[in-house]
């Protein structure tokens, strides 16, 4: 999975099971969140290509759902190929 944070372009490996957050701190790498939980959407990154599944999206609008964004505290990646970004 690739993160696209300030700019910068971060590889990371994810664990089967394993949420987008948990992979991203695990990797030393600074996603802001809150609630972990899926309900308040600090950690929304956009989807850029390939696939993730959300066990919640409470925290996004039907808007930003459309637009491809995915919380990252409850976001899995779904196959290779998965890019977040953090440029709204």
């Amino acid at each position: 999975m690739t993160l696209i944070l300030e700019g910068e372009r971060h590889t990371i490996a994810v664990p089967e099971g394993e949420t987008i957050l948990s992979a991203a701190l695990g990797a030393g790498l600074y996603v802001e969140s809150s609630c972990e939980v899926g309900d308040c959407g600090t950690c929304k990154l956009r989807r850029l290509s390939g696939a993730a599944e959300q066990d919640n999206d409470m925290g996004l609008t039907d808007e930003e759902v459309e637009a491809g964004y995915v919380l990252c505290c409850v976001g899995r990646p779904q196959g290779p190929g998965l890019v977040l970004s953090d440029e709204r």
